[in-house]
């Protein structure tokens, strides 16, 4: 919404410097109570402190989570 085209941008130029993140060992439902939280549809999911996948909404839905 910032931008009025998106033809130029860079993922510089749209993505959160800080993310939230999540363990890869934390259970289900506080991955859904922190997308919640912060109302956002997605987790960073994290091994280790390194990079391990994303968490979508969808995947809770999907699993019946929600």
């Amino acid at each position: 919404q910032k931008h009025k085209t998106w033809y130029n941008l860079k993922a510089s130029d749209i993505m959160t410097s800080n993310p939230v993140t999540i363990d890869v060992n934390e259970l289900a439902v506080n991955a859904l109570h922190l997308i919640n939280k912060h109302k956002i549809t997605q987790l960073v999911c994290v091994d280790n402190g390194n990079y391990a996948g994303l968490l979508h909404f969808h995947d809770l839905v999907r699993e019946g989570i929600i």
